[in-house]
């Protein structure tokens, strides 16, 4: 009976160890730089408004985790002490992009009516309800093109 929990005990430290080396390969591994990465689909701001409008989410969802490169006029830009977010507006939607942390330091200069070129991780559509415009959620955007 002895060498039964022996065995057990080993067993059960194995798969901890395991199970923790596993977190700690996922919580280093490192994120995809949108900049280098080639998108996975091209459109202007007013393009990418259009496409999701009046959709179902089963279309509108094969956005979500891919790579977008995105073209338009800048809308607003809001600056705080850790983020960066620009807003594109359209008649539709607001597309909200967060800068990745080395375009943040790009975008000092920019303003309201710039031409801007972005690629960005799309993570979320919300539709419009009237009276308000959807959002269309971009993260880790970074500038490729002012």
């Amino acid at each position: 009976m002895v060498s039964w929990v022996k065995y057990l005990s080993a067993f059960v430290v194995v798969c901890v160890l395991s199970g923790f080396m596993a977190a700690l390969a996922v919580y280093f591994k490192p994120h995809k730089d949108t900049r280098d990465a080639k998108a996975d689909f091209v459109f202007t701001t007013d393009g990418f408004a259009a496409d999701v409008t009046g959709k179902d989410t089963a279309y509108t969802n094969k956005y979500i985790g891919k790579i977008v490169e995105l073209s338009g006029k800048l809308g607003s830009i809001t600056r705080d002490s850790v983020q960066s977010t620009l807003v594109f507006s359209t008649e539709n939607y607001d597309i909200s992009g967060t800068l990745d942390e080395t375009s943040m330091r790009s975008a000092g200069s920019m303003k309201a009516g710039d031409a801007v070129r972005l690629k960005c991780i799309c993570t979320g559509i919300e539709p419009a309800e009237d009276p308000f415009p959807g959002v269309i959620q971009m993260n880790r955007c970074a500038i490729t093109e002012k």
